[in-house]
């Protein structure tokens, strides 16, 4: 921290409040209706993660519909068809706002100039592609990986096999060559770059200082308050720039401050002036059951869940089954502002029903009734996001007492 600027200080139920509502997981998200909503949900969270994982959905459409209730499938992929979003890598593969087009550009040319040792290990082995993959797009329009099997009529052997010619549409998205022009079901959909980016996109590539401005602006006004941790850690681009250094120019010209939370020693974190100026005393207000993904914006960055909300989460599907804990894909849940705990459930689409195969509260929560009522609104929420008809508590794997399961059993209908 800068010399001579002294820290404010808030309390740490009031840090996780702006956490929470910063992440539009509060009350009152103003986001308007629609694909404008969901538009405006990518915007002010800065990326949405893409995830193919899809034992209730995937993380995309998850984790747009915990703040856009009335959204369905297929409001990400008409953004996307609209050129309101591009796909990039965001915190990973991520849908971002083509807005934010130009400021992934140095991170597209870093892959061509200083790529790690797995990237130029791909590089040397798909480049060889590159020339007939884009001589093809051009010709032929947009395409997926599919359109390349080999063309003698067998998917092995041939240097048009299917898998090296992904790998090569996938290297050329991220060195800026090819984007993604649509998704079709959970298919990319491969064009030129140059005929999917619109006339009025900013194609100026940033330096470094407006690079790096962009990255703390954006973490900052995605997570309400951040450490220097989460401005390195929420974009993959922010690797290129100088964080540090931009932390304490900006503090020192009074376009963030830095706040200490009570209870949380040894954290500097920063915000914007404005979020600071009138902050209200902390009042409870009504609290509600939200379902998370695991790759959330809220729960992404582990240890800033830890810290923040001592929530110590671990997604349990890459975990060998013996000694999973929780279940093979556990959802975190937020009620208000505090994890409570966690539950492990399956869509079985077939019988369109919701299977909550286990449900742990966390040690020393005592639920309430209010809870209870939140709880089984939640659920039922949930199924039908998923076109489910029906919830079932299986009661295999709960560490909560048999008369609430009975109580939040009763209010699903």
């Amino acid at each position: 921290m800068t010399a001579g600027k002294a820290a404010q200080r808030i309390s740490l139920a009031q840090a996780r409040r702006i956490t929470v509502d910063s992440a539009l997981l509060g009350p009152r998200k103003g986001l308007g209706k629609g694909t404008g909503a969901v538009l405006e949900t990518v915007k002010r969270l800065g990326y949405v993660q893409i995830d193919s994982i899809s034992v209730v959905n995937r993380a995309h459409h998850h984790t747009t519909w915990t703040r856009v209730p009335a959204y369905r499938e297929g409001g990400l992929y008409s953004l996307l068809k609209q050129r309101k979003l591009f796909e990039y890598w965001g915190h990973a593969a991520s849908f971002l706002p083509m807005a934010d087009y130009r400021f992934y550009l140095p991170l597209a040319r870093s892959y061509r100039e200083r790529p790690g040792v797995p990237f130029a290990r791909a590089l040397r082995k798909h480049e060889p592609l590159f020339p007939a993959i884009l001589e093809r797009i051009e010709q032929q329009g947009p395409m997926s990986s599919a359109d390349f099997g080999d063309e003698h009529g067998s998917r092995g052997g041939s240097w048009w096999d299917w898998k090296p010619a992904k790998s090569a549409l996938e290297l050329l998205t991220s060195l800026g060559e090819l984007m993604v022009s649509e998704r079709r079901g959970f298919q990319r959909i491969y064009d030129l770059r140059d005929r999917i980016l619109p006339g009025s996109v900013d194609r100026t590539e940033p330096d470094e200082e407006e690079l790096a401005d962009f990255i703390v602006r954006r973490t900052i006004g995605a997570y309400g308050i951040a450490r220097e941790r989460e401005v390195r850690e929420m974009l993959r681009t922010s690797r290129l720039v100088p964080v540090k250094e931009k932390l304490a120019s900006m503090l020192a010209a009074g376009e963030i401050v830095a706040i200490e939370v009570d209870g949380l020693d040894g954290h500097t974190w920063y915000a914007f002036p404005e979020l600071l100026e009138g902050l209200p005393a902390y009042r409870r207000r009504r609290e509600q059951v939200s379902i998370l993904s695991p790759f959330d914006n809220l729960v992404i960055l582990r240890d800033r869940l830890q810290v923040l909300f001592g929530y110590d989460y671990l997604i349990e599907c890459y975990v060998p089954q013996p000694k999973r804990q929780y279940g093979y894909f556990s959802l975190p849940l937020l009620f208000g502002e505090r994890f409570v705990g966690r539950l492990d459930a399956k869509a079985r689409r077939s019988e369109k029903l919701l299977e909550v195969q286990s449900l742990h509260l966390e040690d020393g929560f005592r639920p309430s009734a209010e809870f209870e009522l939140e709880m089984a609104r939640a659920l039922r929420d949930f199924a039908s996001f998923i076109a489910c008809d029906a919830v079932k508590l299986s009661g295999r794997g709960y560490n909560l007492s048999a008369a609430m399961q009975k109580r939040i059993a009763s209010q699903l209908g």
